[in-house]
């Protein structure tokens, strides 16, 4: 997934999304290369950059499938 480019990026916050509310089963290396890339998207969104920004049209279905 991390080598996912272009506009494909910003649907990887659903992903997120979904690994919240439905907990993957990790072994410990998977759990620490994930935390470091849900913090490399949180920063970069925190940055401004819109590199990872989700496409608004989406957020009431998203409100919907993930309360």
């Amino acid at each position: 997934m991390r080598l996912v480019n272009g506009v494909r990026r910003s649907t990887l916050s659903v992903y997120f999304i979904a690994a919240r509310a439905y907990p993957l089963s990790l072994s410990p290396a998977q759990e620490t290369w994930f935390d470091e890339w849900v913090e490399e998207v949180r920063q970069s969104i925190r940055d401004g950059e819109t590199t990872y920004l989700r496409d608004p049209a989406y957020n009431r279905v998203l409100s919907l499938l993930f309360p």
